[in-house]
């Protein structure tokens, strides 16, 4: 051929390519915001369309979302829409027959036409009905975003993501007036629960029952809470306390958050996320004993703290897992702190306020810690030497306790790791939890050389506090008036050991 032919053929196919109309390559994408979360059941909370228009442009928006009545359900009165769009065929329908809601929006030509990454297109609040894992799906065939390209409508959406919510944990309580502090006001709102209070003498909680049904053995459990305040100066968040307790109050464990100096862990507006790892042991596996999960605003403690301040709790989530998945522990600072020579590096905390200190001790029989109480007014402490442990936040820690106890009843013992010096986050185990309305057994009283030893196990994930080491005191906490006067608790042995931070 020619370079006149090749010079031709050019041309013509240039002329060609001028007039054939160009293929764009749409990528608009329709979405929900959130698109996935775990909601408390019986709450309502509002889920937004939103549209992605990649490089182009929308003057129409048709919406037909698809949900499980059984699951969730939209609520009347709550459909809102942009108001950009000026063209309103339908500002929201709920069609409670074919189970979907449907928006029909436009806007004036194509001056006014509509683009962007993250296009609010509407609103709708729905309420779940009860716990159970759902979707909001889109109809493909009936959901488009369209351009007008030579006259003619063109869908430019080609990706639709649906949405995925799970809804549990229905039937909160709020506690009763505790004592002589004031009681929070709590409201269920947009898929929150709240505690809110009203001065520097507010106790309270949010609690569920059985929310740990017929917890297994050699399991660990992550109730994880998502929780904010209405504090934008973080010192100024109320102490807030998460809690697991066995129906038979024979383990209780906990983590409280103090917003300490310029409240380093506390939460602010957006939520944080808390983590409670608990493992119920020994009593609180008794055949029938579920698990109650609390939250408990203490705004009693930081004179620095907001008096009108709110707490929020978005979402709990309640994992397990088999610690023997958990994989090999790593023990931590040279092996265990063992009593055989006397107290080594530890410390007892003599008298605390107008409690009544234990008798503390080095028992050279049973080689091990003592706490002796001889009213029901005791209060006190073992610790190790508080900058033994440099605290890693990227670890999850087991405490494992080697104690006994003498008594015509067991006393509490609680087992605790903290951020020290600051204390922005201290996390608990005890057994048992006193209550007065409990009557404890009364086998006669053992003396200490016939005390039967049990390992007893602590988790703890610091992911907040910034102290940094990490402080351990096991506590003897004879308070309550049913409980044995003349009680004994023994630590032989403490070990500290880590975890890889386990997934769920």
């Amino acid at each position: 051929m020619s370079k006149t032919q090749l010079k031709a053929l050019g041309l013509v196919i240039l002329f060609m390519l001028i007039l054939t109309p160009m293929i764009l390559p749409y990528s608009g994408v329709l979405k929900f915001d959130p698109s996935s979360k775990t909601y408390l059941a019986g709450n309502k909370f509002d889920i937004q369309a939103k549209l992605d228009t990649g490089p182009d442009k929308v003057v129409t928006v048709k919406l037909t979302i698809g949900f499980d009545p059984t699951i969730m359900k939209p609520v009347v009165g709550t459909l809102v829409y942009n108001p950009v769009f000026t063209l309103v065929l339908n500002g929201g329908t709920i069609d409670n027959v074919k189970n979907v809601v449907t928006f029909n929006l436009g806007v004036q030509g194509a001056i006014n036409a509509v683009s962007g990454s993250d296009v609010y297109i509407a609103k709708v609040q729905f309420e779940a009905v009860k716990d159970g894992t759902t979707a909001l799906t889109w109809d493909k065939v009936n959901s488009s975003a369209k351009w007008v390209v030579s006259g003619t409508p063109v869908n430019i959406v080609t990706t639709y993501n649906d949405g995925s919510y799970t809804f549990h944990l229905a039937g909160w309580k709020l506690t009763g007036k505790v004592n002589g502090f004031d009681l929070p006001i709590e409201s269920v709102a947009n898929g929150a629960l709240s505690l809110q209070s009203l001065s520097s003498n507010t106790f309270g909680f949010w609690y569920l029952d059985d929310a740990v049904v017929e917890p297994t053995s050699n399991t660990l459990y992550r109730a994880r809470y998502a929780i904010k305040s209405d504090q934008t100066d973080f010192s100024k968040a109320p102490t807030f306390r998460i809690r697991y307790n066995a129906a038979n109050f024979m383990q209780g464990d906990f983590v409280q958050v103090n917003s300490n100096d310029t409240g380093d862990a506390s939460p602010g507006t957006t939520e944080k996320i808390y983590d409670l790892y608990f493992s119920p042991q020994y009593d609180a596996l008794a055949p029938g004993v579920n698990g109650t999960l609390s939250f408990d605003m203490i705004n009693i403690q930081n004179p620095t703290d907001a008096t009108n301040a709110t707490l929020f709790v978005d979402y709990l989530q309640l994992d397990k897992k088999a610690i023997a998945d958990l994989g090999t522990p790593t023990v931590v600072n040279s092996g265990s702190y063992t009593f055989t020579a006397g107290q080594g590096t530890w410390s007892d905390s003599a008298t605390l306020g107008t409690f009544t200190a234990p008798s503390y001790n080095w028992d050279n029989t049973e080689l091990a810690l003592t706490l002796e109480s001889t009213d029901t007014n005791t209060f006190g402490y073992w610790q190790n030497k508080q900058d033994d442990v440099a605290i890693d936040h990227n670890v999850l820690y087991q405490l494992r306790v080697k104690a006994a106890s003498a008594a015509g009843g067991q006393p509490t013992m609680r087992a605790r790791m903290y951020d020290h010096p600051t204390n922005h986050v201290n996390s608990s185990f005890q057994t048992p939890v006193w209550k007065t309305y409990e009557k404890p057994p009364s086998p006669p009283t053992m003396a200490i050389s016939q005390l039967t030893y049990h390992d007893y196990f602590a988790y703890f994930h610091n992911k907040e506090g910034v102290g940094p080491y990490l402080g351990i005191a096991i506590d003897m906490i004879n308070l309550d008036t049913t409980a044995p006067a003349d009680a004994t608790i023994a630590i032989r042995e403490v070990e500290l050991s880590t975890f890889v931070i386990p997934t769920f």
